[in-house]
C-alpha cells in the first residue's frame, strides 16, 4: 500500500493543507469582539483608528498593555481605515495567517529533510490542535499568528542558507523576517538560540562565522527586546522553592495539555498552595522527571532531541516562576513552540508506515483519521468559546470560579446591557478575589452613576485614584459625572488630568470640549472637538458634539455636514436626525427639517410635539 500519488505533488498539498485551516475555523468569521484585550489594542486604541503617518509613528514608539507590538498594530489600523469596525475582516485576517503558517510549517519540515507524509501530518497536526483556537479566534492574538509567519518565513530563509553556501542574501532575508517577527511579538527574540538549534541539527561545525551571525543577530533584537523588559519588569517572590515548583509546573504543564488537551480554558487557575504536597505540582515533579529519563534514553534520536529543545528555546522567555502575572499558563504560549513536536509526531508516524505492511498500514491510517476527526471536533467546540464576551466569561466562570478577571470583565458586560444586579454581583465577587483590583472597581463606579448612586460611584473612583493615581479612565469616568453633576470645574479639572495622561484620549477631549462649551470657552472647546475628530475620524459622538456647537453659534452648514458624517457613521443615530433637522430650520429649509424630525421620531426620539406642528404648519 504506497502513499497516494497526491503526496508527490508538494503544491496540491500545501493549497490542502491551507484549505483545510480556512475551513477549519470558518465559524470563528461569525464571531464578535470580546472585552478583553480587544478594547485595550483596537476597539478604544486611537493610534489604532486613524492611518496617518503620526500614528505610525507614534504605534513605533509605544508599548500596549504593555508590550512592544507595531508591525501587529500597523496591521489592525490598515483594516480598521479601510473597514471599520467589522469583526468579520479581523478573524478572517487572523484564519489566513494561521493557515499560512500552517502551509509554511509543511515547507518547513520538507526543507528540514522530513517526507511528504511527515511533513503532511506535522503541519495538520499543528494547524488542527485546539491549543491553536486561542491564537486564531481571538482577534487580539493577531501577534501569535503573525510573528509566527515571519518567525517560519526567517526559518525557511536560513535553511537556505546553511544549505546553499552560506549565501548572504538568505542570511538578510533572515535577519529581515526575525526582525518583522520581533515587531509582530516580542516572542521572537527565542529565534537566534533556535537557529543555534538548527546549526547542530544541519552538523555545521563550530565556527567565527557562525558565532559572528548569532550575535549580529542579538544586537538587531536588542533594542525591541529591551522596550519589552522596561515595559514589563517587575520583581518576582523571592522564595526560591515555590519559583523552582511554578518553574516545573509551567514547563510541563504545556506537554500534558498538548498531548492532552480535553480541559482548555482562556484562564487556568494557579494549584494553591504551591507546594510539593500539592498533587499538581508532585504530578508535575514526577512528568517531568520522566520526561528527562524518556529523552535521555533516546538521545541518540536526533528528531526528538530538535523537538525537545525547540520547545524549550522557543517558550523558556514564557515561563513564569512568580504569580505576580494575571496568568502563568495560557493555550496561547504554545502556538509556536509546538512546532517541534508536530515534527518530531510526523517524522514518528512516517517511520511506522515504512515498517508496516499493507494491514498495518490501513489501521495506521484508520488511527490517524480518527485523531484528526478528534482533534476537528475538539477545535470547533473550543471555538465557540470565544464567540462573545459572554459565552467567553460564562465558560471561564464555570470552569475557574477563582478568576478575578472573568468576573470583572462579566460584570462589564453586564453593566453596558443596563442589568445592573448582576453586574454588581459580579464585580463585587471579582474585588473580593483581588482586593486591589482597579478594572474593578472602576466598572463598579460606572454601574453605580449609572444606576443613580452618585456617591458610591465616586467613592470607587477616589479608591482607584489613591490605589493608582495615574489611571486615566478613572479621572475621564469621574469627570463625565462631574459634568453630569453640573460640577464643571471639577469636570474639567477631571477631563484635562486624563488627556496629559493619555494624549490620544479621543473620549476625554470630546468630553472636555462639552465642559469648555458649556463654560462659553468657544475656541477651547472647539480645538477639543477637533482633536477628538483627529484622533478617531470613526467617533459619531465627537462629531455630534461639534455640530451642537456649530448650531449654538448659528453656524448651521458646518453643522449639518458634521451632523451628515455622525449619521454616516451611526445611520441610527436618532438624535443626530433631530439636531440636524434643527440646523436645517435655522437655514429656513422647512421641508428638510420635517422629514429628518419625521426619521427621528421613527427611530424612537422625544420629538417636541409643538416643534413638530409648527413644522407641520409650515410645510404644505
Amino acid at each position: 500500500m504506497r502513499l497516494s500519488p497526491a503526496f508527490h505533488n508538494h503544491g496540491f498539498i500545501i493549497l490542502l493543507v491551507f484549505t483545510f485551516m480556512v475551513w477549519l475555523f470558518a465559524p470563528a468569521m461569525n464571531f464578535e469582539f470580546v472585552n478583553w484585550d480587544d478594547p485595550e489594542h483596537l476597539l478604544n486604541n486611537p493610534m489604532v483608528r486613524t492611518l496617518t503617518f503620526k500614528n505610525i509613528r507614534a504605534v513605533f514608539s509605544s508599548t500596549v498593555v504593555g508590550t512592544y507590538i507595531p508591525l501587529t498594530l500597523l496591521s489592525l489600523m490598515i483594516e480598521y481605515h479601510l473597514f471599520g469596525e467589522q469583526p468579520f475582516v479581523f478573524h478572517l485576517t487572523n484564519i489566513i495567517l494561521h493557515a499560512l503558517v500552517t502551509a509554511l510549517i509543511f515547507c518547513l519540515a520538507r526543507l528540514m529533510g522530513a517526507g511528504a507524509l511527515a511533513s503532511a501530518v506535522a503541519a495538520v497536526l499543528f494547524g488542527a490542535h485546539p491549543m491553536r483556537v486561542e491564537s486564531v479566534a481571538w482577534v487580539t492574538e493577531r501577534k501569535d499568528v503573525l510573528y509566527a509567519l515571519f518567525y517560519v518565513m526567517a526559518l525557511l530563509w536560513y535553511v537556505r542558507y546553511t544549505q546553499q553556501d552560506g549565501q548572504g542574501r538568505h542570511f538578510l532575508a533572515t535577519v529581515l523576517c526575525g526582525f518583522l517577527s520581533l515587531l509582530a511579538k516580542p516572542m521572537a527574540l527565542s529565534l537566534p538560540f533556535v537557529l543555534v538549534l538548527y546549526d547542530w541539527w544541519a552538523r555545521r561545525p563550530l565556527s567565527r562565522r557562525l558565532v559572528m551571525e548569532k550575535i549580529f543577530l542579538l544586537a538587531v533584537f536588542f533594542p525591541v527586546v529591551w522596550l519589552t523588559f522596561r515595559a514589563q519588569a517587575r520583581l518576582p517572590e523571592p522564595a526560591f522553592g515555590e519559583g523552582a515548583l511554578l518553574l516545573l509546573y509551567t514547563f510541563t504543564f504545556y506537554i500534558r495539555k498538548f498531548f492532552a488537551p480535553f480541559f482548555l480554558t482562556p484562564v487556568y487557575p494557579v494549584p494553591r498552595p504551591v507546594s510539593v504536597l500539592t498533587p499538581d505540582y508532585a504530578l508535575s515533579l514526577v512528568f517531568f522527571f520522566s520526561f528527562v529519563l524518556i529523552v535521555w534514553k533516546n538521545r541518540h534520536n536526533r528528531w526528538l532531541v530538535f523537538a525537545v529543545f525547540f520547545y524549550m528555546a522557543s517558550i523558556f522567555f514564557l515561563f513564569k516562576n512568580d504569580t505576580v502575572v494575571k496568568c502563568i499558563v495560557t493555550d496561547r504560549f504554545m502556538y509556536l513552540p509546538s512546532f517541534g513536536a508536530c515534527l518530531g509526531l510526523g517524522v514518528w508516524v512516517e517511520g511506522m508506515w515504512g515498517r508496516m505492511r499493507r494491514p498495518g498500514r490501513r489501521v495506521l491510517a484508520a488511527g490517524l483519521f480518527l485523531i484528526l476527526t478528534l482533534l476537528v471536533v475538539k477545535n470547533r467546540q473550543q471555538q465557540q468559546v470565544w464567540s462573545s464576551s459572554l459565552a467567553l466569561w460564562d465558560y471561564v466562570i464555570r470552569h475557574n470560579s477563582g478568576s478575578a478577571v472573568a468576573f470583572n470583565n462579566r460584570g462589564a458586560l453586564y453593566g453596558q446591557r443596563g442589568d445592573f444586579a448582576r453586574a454588581l454581583d459580579d464585580l463585587n465577587q471579582a474585588l473580593r478575589l483581588r482586593p486591589d483590583y482597579r478594572e474593578a472597581y472602576n466598572n463598579r463606579a460606572i454601574v453605580f452613576a449609572r444606576a443613580g448612586h452618585t456617591d458610591l460611584a465616586l467613592a470607587d473612583y477616589g479608591t482607584v485614584l489613591r490605589l493608582y493615581p495615574e489611571y486615566a479612565e478613572t479621572y475621564y469616568n469621574r469627570g463625565v459625572l462631574f459634568f453630569r453633576q453640573r460640577e464643571f470645574a471639577r469636570a474639567q479639572a477631571d477631563l484635562t488630568r486624563a488627556v496629559q495622561l493619555n494624549r490620544f484620549y479621543d473620549k476625554a477631549y470630546n468630553s472636555r470640549g462639552m465642559v469648555y462649551d458649556v463654560l462659553g470657552e468657544d475656541d477651547l472647546a472647539l480645538d477639543d472637538f477637533n482633536r477628538a475628530v483627529q484622533l478617531n475620524p470613526r467617533g459619531a459622538e465627537a462629531y455630534f458634539n461639534r455640530g451642537n456647537f456649530f448650531v449654538k453659534r448659528s453656524q448651521f452648514f458646518c453643522a449639518i455636514k458634521d451632523f451628515d458624517r455622525a449619521l454616516d457613521l451611526d445611520p441610527f443615530y436618532s438624535q443626530a436626525y433631530w439636531n440636524k433637522s434643527v440646523a436645517c430650520f435655522g437655514l429656513n429649509d422647512y421641508p428638510q427639517a420635517l422629514e429628518l424630525a419625521r426619521k427621528a421620531k421613527q427611530l424612537g426620539y422625544p420629538v417636541d410635539p409643538r416643534y413638530w406642528d409648527y413644522l407641520l404648519s409650515l410645510v404644505p
